[in-house]
């Protein structure tokens, strides 16, 4: 028989953040390249409501070691972002403003948008790995063998 539990069966839930219960944390199932979970909170701000980061993306990056200190070094990730209409705000996180007669729509473009930055993050880890693969074995190549 399967769970009707969702947290159990789909890993999803959810909890309050802050003693105002302004900032809900939403706990998936997806991870990050290094297993850490993805950032996916809903906020409240003057009466409105937001998906959003709250920066978490691009501090996995700014982490692995990619600068992002200007404008042209974030537009990769406003352009993955912008397919599902999701932006990246002045605080370098990325937000959805919720359409409150739809707000199934908008979870699911924000996570679409939040996948596409983990599987972005997986390839450039991969690149990485190929490469110095590739840097070990040439160096190999140069090693001079004894006689």
């Amino acid at each position: 028989m399967i769970s009707l539990d969702i947290k159990q069966l789909l890993g999803l839930d959810c909890d309050f953040v802050d003693d105002e219960k302004t900032l809900i944390a939403i706990h998936t199932p997806f991870r990050l390249e290094d297993s850490d979970p993805v950032p996916v909170y809903i906020e409240e701000i003057d009466g409105r409501l937001r998906f959003c980061d709250l920066g978490g993306v691009t501090w996995q990056l700014i982490c692995r070691g990619i600068r992002l200190n200007d404008l042209e070094q974030l537009q990769f990730i406003r352009d993955l972002a912008s397919l599902t209409g999701v932006t990246l705000n002045r605080d370098d996180e990325l937000e959805l403003w919720i359409d409150s007669e739809n707000v199934n729509a908008s979870f699911t473009r924000f996570m679409c948008a939040m996948l596409a930055m983990v599987r972005w993050e997986y390839e450039y880890v991969a690149s990485g790995n190929a490469r110095r693969l590739e840097n070990a074995a040439e160096s190999l190549l140069r090693v001079p063998v004894s006689a």
